[in-house]
């Protein structure tokens, strides 16, 4: 008798009509219905481990050994795993233009069941939705549509998904001229959070004769607009005027006073990431010429880290302790949090604002019978917070200093 035996499974069963079974359970079980397909290979004499009928049908159960699993194949399988992962998540974008610049931006991508929604922020920090969006079999495709210096433009990105990389193409149309750039992207999207301008920048300007002058500049954003505060080496602060900031680049004047002479400073900057650089045109008393400068974004760059426990010490002009808790959380440029007295009670967090490593917030209760307002002004540092707060008890009024450390997530 001929003995049919198809290979491919751990057990596999063979009808003596050309049809097979093919079942994981042992050939005692029953097998289930609706589960013949054709016998794909032939061989004679294969060896039987033993023989059940189903139906009136006789069935040869062969039984095939499987070889060992190799270290290739360990690391094929982890390759595949980690391939596997998710598209959920932000993504640190890099396009690279014809001239060699490299524009970052980034991608925050989350599913909804089957459905795919995604935003782009480019590196004025303002966000876009992603249009178009699609995935499939690893490779991602969208579409934005960004404002760039008054010409609408569109990109298109097709890139391919390999584990915590992405690697691709976007073809832009802007205002009728087009191309095609390389792209490449990483997990973790917090590449255009950094690149925003807002905050606090510490410039350094190189005169001819070798010398440094150092200075700050402050950038605050105001709905659409920007709005600036300089300040020189004696601390003194002026409105940095005609400011404008826009795809990257940001130009402002200053006007000084230098020993008695009026010192007139026009910048223009060039922005990368959490670092500055470009020059200064200057024009003191008619004496004119025009210097290299840099800037780094204060307190070491990048988005400080607020969402969590802070415990809080306000000291008293008598020398009292007075203590207290504020939870913070951030969702996007949003901050909420709540406020927790010595006593217990609470009080939402109002007017918070974070610019830069500066944080601003207001807070109202009742303090035994006396309405209290206390306006929290500071500057953070890795886990530290200290500034001043400005109260008014009851009408009277008055500002202590503080200082509060982390305490947990």
């Amino acid at each position: 008798m001929r003995r049919r035996y198809l290979r491919g499974a751990s057990v596999l069963a063979i009808v003596v009509a050309g049809w097979v079974v093919s079942s994981h359970a042992s050939a005692e079980d029953a097998v289930p219905p609706n589960t013949f397909r054709r016998v794909v290979a032939v061989v004679e004499d294969a060896p039987a481990t033993g023989a059940v009928q189903v139906n009136g049908t006789l069935i040869l159960a062969v039984a095939e050994d499987k070889p060992a699993a190799t270290a290739d194949d360990k690391d094929k399988k982890d390759a595949d795993k980690k391939d596997a992962k998710g598209i959920d998540g932000g993504w640190a974008l890099e396009v690279k233009t014809d001239d060699g610049q490299t524009l970052t931006a980034s991608m925050k991508l989350a599913k909804d069941g089957d459905k795919l929604a995604g935003t782009y922020t480019g590196m004025d920090g303002k966000e876009v939705k992603a249009e178009e969006l699609s995935l499939k079999d690893n490779d991602l495709a969208f579409t934005v549509k960004l404002d760039f210096q008054g010409t609408e433009l569109v990109a298109k990105f097709k890139l391919k998904q390999d584990g915590d990389k992405l690697a691709g193409k976007v073809d832009y149309d802007l205002g009728g001229q087009t191309g095609t750039l390389d792209v490449v992207g990483k997990r973790g999207g917090e590449v255009a959070k950094a690149a925003k301008p807002e905050g606090t920048w510490d410039i350094e300007v190189v005169t001819d004769d070798g010398q440094t002058l150092k200075s700050t500049l402050k950038l605050a954003k105001d709905g659409d607009k920007f709005k600036g505060k300089y300040a020189g080496m004696d601390g003194k602060e002026v409105d940095a005027t005609d400011l404008t900031v826009k795809d990257g680049e940001m130009a402002f004047t200053v006007k000084l006073d230098f020993q008695g002479t009026e010192l007139v400073s026009k910048f223009k900057l060039k922005q990368d990431g959490d670092k500055l650089k470009g020059k200064v045109d200057y024009d003191l008393g008619g004496q004119t010429g025009t210097l290299d400068v840099a800037a780094k974004r204060a307190g070491g760059g990048g988005d400080v880290k607020l969402a969590g426990t802070w415990a809080m010490e306000v000291k008293t002009d008598d020398g009292q302790s007075l203590k207290s808790t504020v939870k913070f959380s951030k969702d996007g440029e949003k901050i909420a949090g709540t406020f927790t007295g010595a006593d217990g009670k609470e009080a939402k967090v109002e007017d918070s604002k974070l610019t830069g490593d500066e944080l601003a917030f207001k807070i109202s209760l009742d303090f035994d019978g006396t309405p209290l307002v206390a306006k929290f002004k500071g500057k953070l540092a890795g886990d530290g917070y200290t500034g001043k707060v400005d109260y008014d008890l009851g009408g009277q009024t008055g500002n202590l200093p503080f200082e509060a450390k982390r305490s947990g997530d």
